[in-house]
């Protein structure tokens, strides 16, 4: 039984080190298959779970990504904690989670005070997410803004038609009086009969 275990161990770290050399190589869908494959034979590893969720990352799967550091965050190992929150917050902030992403910035920095990335990254996300607040601000006064001119636009096409339509009665109102006019001017006048 325990060499099953560990020939199964050794054959799981070496489709972890496939899984790195196709990674090192930039071809990430197949460095994702073998950290899956590494993952189905030792599905509590965090590490190969860290290792996924970066490869993942790369072929911007951001949800699976997000999923797999989830999964590594269980490591005992207070550095590959600090590494997979980071990279989580990357995540996070690709996907523009800025929220969530903030608070993944904070955890590692709360692991590592001195993580100078994740200090930096934490100062982008914030800017980033005051740049959303002011933009939708903007927004919002803009949309009002058309609003009140599209009322006004409307409320100037009323007027025009309202005078079309008044400026046409009384065009009806001169030819039918000029009718009246005419037809009273051809009939013979001349004295009532009572």
């Amino acid at each position: 039984m325990i060499y099953f275990l560990i020939f199964l161990l050794g054959n799981t770290a070496s489709i972890v080190n496939k899984g790195n050399r196709y990674y090192k190589k930039g071809d990430y869908g197949k460095a994702v298959k073998k950290y899956q494959d590494a993952g189905v034979r030792s599905p509590d590893n965090p590490y190969i779970q860290y290792n996924l969720g970066d490869a993942l990352y790369k072929k911007k799967a951001l949800k699976d990504a997000e999923n797999a550091y989830l999964r590594a965050l269980s490591s005992g190992n207070k550095r590959l904690k600090e590494k997979a929150l980071f990279n989580l917050g990357n995540t996070y902030f690709s996907s523009d989670s800025l929220k969530q992403a903030i608070n993944a910035y904070i955890g590692t920095l709360l692991l590592n005070a001195k993580n100078k990335r994740a200090k930096k990254n934490l100062e982008i996300a914030l800017k980033r997410m005051r740049q959303k607040k002011h933009r939708k601000k903007q927004n919002k006064k803009n949309k009002k803004k058309q609003k009140k001119q599209q009322k006004k636009k409307k409320g100037k096409k009323r007027k025009q038609n309202l005078q079309q339509i008044l400026n046409a009665i009384k065009q009806n109102q001169k030819k039918a009086l000029k009718k009246m006019l005419k037809k009273k001017g051809n009939k013979k006048q001349g004295v009532l009969d009572w």
